[in-house]
């Protein structure tokens, strides 16, 4: 007997279809391997790229360019020639102390003339940093972002390697998650698939590395989202709000 499935795309359910339907709608491009299908095995929503990996493209389609405007206070991270940001200070001198951003890393923000190496730049003195480190609220150093905890289960992908992950935290401006895999690298885009849980519905954002730690073989990742739908956006600073 052929088993039909339930397909939910822009949060709208489609189908049923046959798996060879299914095939066929990921072949033209009418799916996408962050769309959902229901298991009634597992009485869950999973993503095309785990259903199908075979047959599921990891490629998401490429965002289109937005216009940033930048804030003087701003800051850039240059790396290997790859420009990452924006951070405020507290976040590049956390990313100092994490070893995430080195001393022979270039710096820059809209006040400077050129990109300098941090160990030039006077904001960034061993002498500087300790004031800040000896300032009363730098234990609790707000993010731009607040967070709270959620725990969801998450596919990770660099369109070239998947890993199965759990979220610990999220935000308006990102999220905290956990893999076994100490591959990736701070800097370093990937696209989190993010499964439905009692929070928030199924979603995947662009995202960017910003901070790595390893516990007990299982490494610690702390994420800036690049991408995300706006809805999704919202719904987030809603239930933090809330929850705050």
């Amino acid at each position: 007997m052929q088993k039909f499935f339930y397909l939910s795309k822009n949060r709208e359910t489609l189908g049923p279809f046959s798996i060879e339907r299914i095939k066929s709608m990921l072949a033209s491009g009418q799916l996408q391997a962050t769309d959902y299908v229901f298991l009634e095995e597992i009485q869950d929503w999973v993503s095309l790229l785990e259903f199908l990996p075979e047959k599921a493209p990891t490629k998401i389609s490429k965002i289109k360019d937005t216009e940033v405007v930048i804030d003087e206070n701003d800051w850039f991270v240059l790396r290997d020639q790859k420009r990452f940001g924006p951070y405020s200070f507290l976040e590049v001198i956390k990313m100092l102390q994490d070893q995430s951003v080195k001393e022979y890393d270039y710096v820059w923000k809209a006040t400077m003339s050129e990109w300098q190496k941090v160990a030039d730049v006077e904001d960034f003195s061993s002498s500087a940093i300790k004031m800040v480190s000896l300032k009363e609220d730098a234990p609790r150093i707000r993010r731009r972002y607040p967070r709270i905890s959620l725990g969801s289960s998450l596919l990770i992908h660099n369109d070239q390697k998947v890993w199965k992950g759990e979220s610990l935290e999220i935000g308006e401006g990102g999220c905290k998650i956990l893999i076994s895999s100490s591959s990736l690298q701070v800097g370093q885009s990937i696209t989190i698939l993010f499964k439905p849980n009692h929070l928030l519905p199924p979603f995947h954002a662009k995202c960017e590395v910003v901070s790595k730690e390893e516990k007990e073989n299982i490494t610690h990742y702390g994420v800036k989202f690049l991408h995300v739908e706006k809805q999704v956006k919202k719904a987030i600073k809603q239930i933090v709000k809330k929850a705050a």
